[in-house]
């Protein structure tokens, strides 16, 4: 007769299941972890991003710029502007007329813009700019300088070299000698060569921007075709 300790000796060997390491779990939630979190967020695009078909679908963050501190009002740019003595000279001419003026900052250039109309024909008058870092004109334009910059004497915007001091008497020089009749210097043709060569004064204050002086205006011309003054500072 068998008994129960040799039943239970004949059955196979259980074991108990083994307990899971604490290490080896701890790891494997982390790697369950790691699955689940994104692989970075996408990267800012420095350009336009554009899909296989050409179409845009993405474009590059440019943050705004930083607002410049000024250093002046717009009240105060426009007293700068208009106390500079050629603007001055120009606006007292419209005196007892209501004017529009105007001033905006450029955060690029630091510069202010300042514009004055008259009303009627005469449209702008005024054109300068000033300086918010240093308070002082940089330039300043009136009556026809303002729509015509022929008139504002830009170097070199005409002519190029050849309007430079020393090249152009070159040519003048070259111009009479070439054509005076040297039997009979003192005669009416080299008057008339002189009178054509006369014509350079002209030229000279046009290329200063000084029209005006260039050529005088009648008497009686009305405010918004009389000059006012010299050129503007150059910078």
């Amino acid at each position: 007769m068998t008994t129960s300790s040799g039943v239970l000796s004949d059955l196979p060997h259980r074991r108990h299941p083994a307990k899971p390491d604490a290490a080896a779990l701890a790891a494997l939630v982390i790697a369950l972890g790691l699955c689940f979190v994104p692989t970075g967020t996408a990267a800012t695009p420095t350009s336009p991003v554009y899909d296989g078909h050409g179409n845009l679908i993405g474009v590059p963050f440019v943050p705004a710029p930083e607002p410049v501190q000024k250093g002046l009002t717009e009240e105060r740019a426009l007293q700068i502007a208009l106390g500079y003595p050629k603007v001055r000279d120009w606006v007292q001419r419209y005196e007892g007329e209501e004017l529009t003026k105007d001033a905006t900052f450029d955060q690029g250039t630091h510069l202010w813009t300042v514009k004055v109309w008259a009303p009627g024909k005469a449209g702008e008058i005024v054109l300068a700019k000033v300086d918010d870092r240093t308070q002082r004109v940089t330039e300043a334009w009136t009556g026809p300088q303002v729509a015509w910059k022929m008139a504002r004497g830009y170097r070199g915007a005409f002519g190029l070299k050849i309007n430079d001091l020393g090249i152009w008497l070159g040519l003048c020089g070259a111009f009479l000698l070439g054509l005076v009749d040297w039997r009979r210097p003192f005669s009416l043709r080299t008057l008339d060569l002189l009178v054509l060569l006369s014509f350079s004064v002209s030229l000279w204050y046009f290329n200063e921007g000084d029209i005006f002086t260039s050529v005088p205006p009648p008497r009686s011309s009305s405010p918004a075709s009389a000059s006012a003054s010299t050129c503007a500072p150059r910078t």
